[in-house]
C-alpha cells in the first residue's frame, strides 16, 4: 500500500493563499457573492503559484499582487472602489492629501502583509526537486490561470447577475478589465442618439430672478464634506452652523436647498467643475485632468457676458 505523505511547507502555502483572498475582501468590504469571490481569488493564487519553475518568481508575484491589494484597501476606504490605471495622472496630487492617506489606514490592513514571511520560508524548506515534481506541468496552470481570468473580464459584461458582479467584483477580473478599458473601447456602450435630439438646446427662459444680481460681485464658498441636512439644525441645544444659517435668513439671500451631490472620480475638483459648469463629472478619472484640452463657458465666463 502506497503511503501519502503531505510536505507541511506546502500546506502552509496553500493556507496562506485560502485566508489572504478571504481577508481581502473583508477589508474591502465586499458582501456581494463572497463566496464565488473568496474561491475564484484563492483558485487563480495557486495557479499562479504553479505557473513557474523557480519558486521565488512566484513569491515575487506574490509580493507584488500583496502591496496592490494594500493599495486598493486604502483607497476603498477614502473613495470606496478599486484603485485604477485611470488615477496614474492623478497621482501628482498625492502630496497634497498625504495625510488624508495615512489617517485612512487602519491598523488591521497590514495584515495582508503577515503571511509573506510564512510563504518565504516555506518557500526555503521546500526542496527543488519536490516543487519541480508539483508543477511539471507549469504550462498548463499558466493557461488555466488566463482561462479563468478572462473568462471572468468578459463575464463582468454578460446578462447573468451573478457573473457580472463577480466579474466587476474579483480581484485579478478587476485588474484585467481596468487594463482593457484604458488602452481599449472594451465595456463602453454608444449610446444611439437621434442628430436632430443632440442639437437640440432650449432658448434660455427668463424668470423672477434672471439679472437679480447684475452689477454686483459673486463669492463662491466651496466646503469640503459639507451637506444640506445640517443646516438649520441643533446638537444638544447648539446650531451646527450657526454663521450659514444667519446667512440664509438674510432677506437678500436666495437660498438653493436642492443642490445634490454632483461629485464622481474627482470629489472635490468635480463639485467645483459642476458648480462651473452645470455638467457632471466622470467617473473615469479627475474631469479636469480628462478634458483639460477642452474650452468650457463656465459661469465666470457667462457672468461676464
Amino acid at each position: 500500500m502506497r503511503n501519502i505523505t503531505i510536505d507541511p511547507w506546502k500546506l502552509l502555502i496553500g493556507a496562506c493563499l485560502i485566508i489572504k483572498p478571504l481577508m481581502f475582501y473583508r477589508l474591502m468590504d465586499i458582501q456581494v457573492n463572497v463566496l464565488f469571490l473568496w474561491i475564484a481569488t484563492a483558485f487563480m493564487l495557486s495557479l499562479m503559484f504553479g505557473s513557474f519553475k523557480n519558486m521565488w518568481i512566484s513569491f515575487g508575484l506574490y509580493v507584488l499582487l500583496t502591496i496592490l491589494m494594500f493599495c486598493d484597501v486604502t483607497h476603498n476606504a477614502y473613495f470606496s472602489g478599486y484603485i485604477s490605471l485611470k488615477l496614474i495622472g492623478s497621482a501628482k496630487f498625492l502630496g497634497d492629501a498625504g495625510d488624508a492617506v495615512i489617517a485612512v489606514i487602519r491598523p488591521e490592513f497590514w495584515l495582508l502583509f503577515l503571511d509573506l514571511p510564512l510563504v518565504a520560508l516555506s518557500i526555503v524548506k521546500i526542496r527543488r526537486e519536490e516543487w519541480l515534481s508539483s508543477v511539471r506541468k507549469e504550462w498548463f496552470s499558466a493557461v488555466l490561470l488566463l482561462a479563468a481570468v478572462f473568462f471572468l473580464v468578459f463575464g463582468s459584461v454578460s446578462t447573468s447577475s451573478t457573473l457580472r458582479s463577480v466579474g466587476n467584483l474579483e480581484f485579478f477580473s478587476v485588474r484585467v478589465k481596468d487594463l482593457l478599458e484604458t488602452t481599449t473601447s472594451f465595456g463602453s456602450q454608444q449610446a444611439e442618439l437621434d442628430e436632430e435630439s443632440v442639437y437640440l438646446v432650449e432658448e434660455d427662459q427668463e424668470d423672477s430672478l434672471f439679472g437679480i444680481a447684475e452689477g454686483r460681485n459673486l463669492i463662491v464658498i466651496q466646503m469640503e464634506a459639507l451637506q444640506n441636512f445640517v443646516i438649520n439644525r441643533e446638537y444638544e441645544g447648539q446650531e451646527i452652523t450657526p454663521n450659514l444659517n444667519r446667512l440664509i435668513r438674510h432677506e437678500g439671500t436666495i437660498y438653493f436647498d436642492r443642490y445634490y451631490m454632483q461629485i464622481a472620480a474627482g470629489n472635490t475638483s468635480d463639485a467645483e467643475f459642476a458648480t462651473n459648469n452645470s455638467i457632471y463629472g466622470s467617473e473615469k478619472s479627475y474631469t479636469y485632468e480628462l478634458y483639460k484640452e477642452n474650452t468650457f463657458r463656465g459661469l465666470p465666463v457667462l457672468l461676464k457676458e
